[in-house]
């Protein structure tokens, strides 16, 4: 539910006594007990699932980040009748029970403190060329330190006129502060804590990509930018695309002959498990057709090309 604050006049007949009312931001409610009336369940093992109630408004208050300026959000708090455990209703634990239409009616995406418009997460989801979060963090910061300005000009523009003409009882007070967008790394930890909440969907895309032509190749240069503890720890990497440079499979080998064993099981099955027919050509740069000796008996037409 929001609520969009009264605008400042056209006209004013006598100065506004703050320049508060040139500063309003908007304010959602998120509020899907009451005003959905959705059956939320305790989550507690002893609990049996019970029915969870609302019990009051949450004290807190969140800012969120939206494209040109931001937005408040608040919202109610849910309880338990038998445990007496209170949820906030923006919790992944709440979320995660709505449907997907009601889900999508939740407009943030929240961190610690502070929460990210889905709009601008989306802009984070476009991985085009020079699309990175430090791109994003440099448009937002101008749009907003644009839109704080326009705010303070039409605030200084009607005490001007007051000042101009009543010098002795006009008093311009000071505005409020400009509050800063959060850096690129929060944007980039917002994006990431986004990811894991559609890890599954993610995770369903990527299995059930196949293909009928699939490249096999093994290179050394992702694993040189290895860094931390993960550096050494391996020694190859091998990807598997099809026909369109989709990626079906992408793995970590300390070896490109034996380490590639997993792997190819793995992708066998995977065409076995869905139905899917068997690929008609695979090209490898080195010895591996052996590895994939299933798809060799069981298919006349499986061509192996080495390159």
């Amino acid at each position: 539910m929001w609520w969009h604050p009264p605008q400042p006049a056209f006209v004013y007949s006598q100065p506004p006594a703050t320049p508060n009312v040139f500063f309003h931001h908007r304010l959602f409610l998120w509020m899907p007990y009451r005003i959905l009336a959705f059956p939320f369940l305790c989550s507690q093992p002893g609990c049996d699932r019970r029915q969870l109630s609302s019990c009051g408004l949450y004290k807190t208050v969140r800012r969120v980040i939206d494209q040109v300026d931001d937005y408040y959000m608040g919202m109610e708090y849910l309880e338990c009748g038998k445990c007496h455990r209170k949820v906030p209703a923006w919790s992944q634990e709440i979320l995660d029970q709505l449907d997907i239409c009601n889900r999508l009616r939740f407009p943030a995406v929240l961190s610690y403190h502070l929460a990210l418009d889905q709009r601008v997460v989306a802009e984070l989801r476009d991985r085009s060329l020079d699309n990175s979060a430090t791109r994003l963090y440099g448009k937002l910061s101008e749009l907003h330190y644009h839109d704080y300005m326009e705010r303070v000009l039409n605030y200084h523009t009607v005490m001007e006129k007051f000042s101009a003409q009543f010098p002795a009882q006009t008093t311009v007070k000071e505005v409020p502060a400009y509050r800063r967008v959060p850096s690129a790394r929060w944007l980039l930890s917002v994006y990431v804590a986004d990811y894991y909440t559609r890890l599954a969907e993610l995770k369903a895309n990527i299995t059930s990509t196949f293909g009928t032509v699939l490249k096999m190749d093994s290179t050394k240069r992702v694993v040189r930018k290895l860094s931390g503890f993960a550096r050494g720890t391996a020694a190859w990497a091998t990807n598997v695309g099809n026909e369109h440079g989709q990626v079906l499979m992408s793995v970590l080998t300390a070896s490109e002959g034996r380490g590639l064993e997993e792997m190819a099981r793995g992708l066998v099955s995977g065409y076995q498990a869905t139905g899917v027919p068997q690929p008609q050509l695979l090209y490898v740069d080195w010895d591996c057709c052996g590895k994939f000796h299933m798809w060799a008996r069981t298919s006349s037409h499986n061509r192996k090309t080495c390159w």
